[in-house]
């Protein structure tokens, strides 16, 4: 009679479960626990109390891949038990196809220790974490080589400060060949000019000016002195100290440099009617560099 009854609690909660009942081999001992009984397969008559492994429904497709995986003989079912704990069937994962799965690298079997200060993966070109951009170098000096061409706003907007700090360190170092060691001129120019021009642009614009802008735009417009001081060397090197055969040169540097600066500064701060009133300055500016460069 117990056995009955126990069959029946079993058949009745069976539509719960997500599958149907798995048949073990007859020659297993083979139990199911419900309402804390246990009934076994060879011995029908008794029953006892407990938790003891039981029948689970298993869905086919994990039914199958336990019934490959175990390489049993004539896909035989395969018992799985119960987690007495929670009393839910404790069925092991599917492993993902072989296709889906994450290859190690590397740095997965490498030393742990390269995970000290972050993944080496998300590390940026060492370029880029100092702030030194080639290809936003390159589109600015562009601008100041053609200076009668329409100039985008986004490139004239630019802060960087690499490249003027690059062209004015080349320029030091042409004069250094010549004999001219005028590194603390340089500098001290610099920062008056830069200093000056901040002010001036400040009392004309509406808009905040940027220091930093403003040293990028006067950088990048002494390029052309730079190319000033290659052919200022090279007279040196190969005619001799003579500047005024390279006054006609300097002249058109000198209006070249200032007329890249004036046409980026009235682009970025939209001060066209101000155009003249910034390019007098900006003569005086870069003239101060022709003459260190020539004399």
């Amino acid at each position: 009679r117990n056995s009955f009854c126990t069959l029946l609690v079993a058949r009745l909660i069976s539509p719960l479960q997500r599958g149907s009942f798995e048949a073990l081999p007859s020659n297993s001992h083979t139990t199911m626990s419900a309402a804390g009984l246990s009934w076994s397969a060879e011995n029908p008559g008794t029953t006892s109390p407990g938790s003891a492994p039981a029948f689970f429904p298993v869905d086919f497709e994990r039914q199958h891949s336990a019934t490959s995986s175990a390489g049993g003989a004539g896909g035989a079912p395969v018992f799985v038990p119960e987690d007495t704990a929670l009393g839910s069937p404790s069925v092991a994962p599917v492993p993902a196809p072989a296709h889906q799965r994450r290859q190690p690298s590397d740095i997965d079997a490498g030393d742990p220790s390269l995970y000290r200060f972050g993944d080496p993966r998300d590390d940026l070109p060492l370029l880029d974490e100092l702030g030194i951009f080639p290809s936003h170098i390159f589109a600015k000096s562009m601008l100041v080589l053609h200076p009668f061409r329409e100039m985008p706003l986004d490139t004239v907007a630019d802060s960087d400060i690499a490249g003027p700090l690059c062209f004015t360190v080349f320029l030091a170092f042409l004069l250094t060949l010549q004999g001219k060691l005028h590194f603390g001129a340089i500098y001290g120019l610099s920062v008056l000019g830069i200093l000056m021009s901040k002010a001036l642009l400040a009392l004309m614009a509406d808009v905040p000016v940027p220091l930093q802008l403003v040293i990028s735009t006067l950088g990048y417009c002494l390029l052309p002195n730079a190319v000033l001081a290659v052919f200022s060397t090279l007279h040196v090197w190969f005619i001799g100290r003579s500047p005024g055969l390279i006054l006609p040169l300097a002249l058109a540097i000198i209006g070249w440099s200032a007329w890249c600066a004036t046409s980026m500064f009235t682009r970025a701060f939209n001060l066209q009617h101000c155009r003249f009133l910034i390019l007098y300055p900006a003569t005086l500016f870069y003239a101060v560099f022709a003459a260190l460069t020539i004399f």
